[in-house]
């Protein structure tokens, strides 16, 4: 590089989500953020409707009393932590939704300023 020369480069957004631009050349900015916000929206429900089911796992295995066959250690406690995963990931996927709506953390260019 010599010296006084001027180098720009490209800064990706900021954001929490991880993008997909397959669109983002055939279709309008709107649309592509319209696509966005539709597919936070669907793995918002998908998550939601996993952590719904582990509970209801959870509380059957609960009623049930089952154990590990070796140990019989209660099986329920465990599936009760691996739902409140999930549920903690239905959280995080609703600032993901918030974002990809409202736009927050959205910067105004992807241009690095000079």
């Amino acid at each position: 590089m010599q010296h006084g020369s001027r180098v720009t480069y490209k800064v990706a957004p900021r954001t929490f989500a991880p993008r997909l631009r397959a669109f983002s050349n055939a279709f309008p900015a709107r649309a592509v953020l319209t696509i966005d916000s539709f597919a936070a929206a669907v793995v918002e429900v998908l998550i939601i409707a996993m952590a719904w089911q582990f509970y209801r796992f959870s509380v059957k295995t609960m009623r049930a009393g089952d154990v590990t066959w070796l140990l019989n250690i209660p099986k329920a406690p465990f599936w009760f932590a691996v739902d409140g995963i999930l549920w903690v990931a239905v959280a995080v996927q609703t600032f993901v939704l918030i974002e990809e709506v409202f736009g927050a953390g959205r910067p105004a260019s992807t241009e690095a300023a000079p």
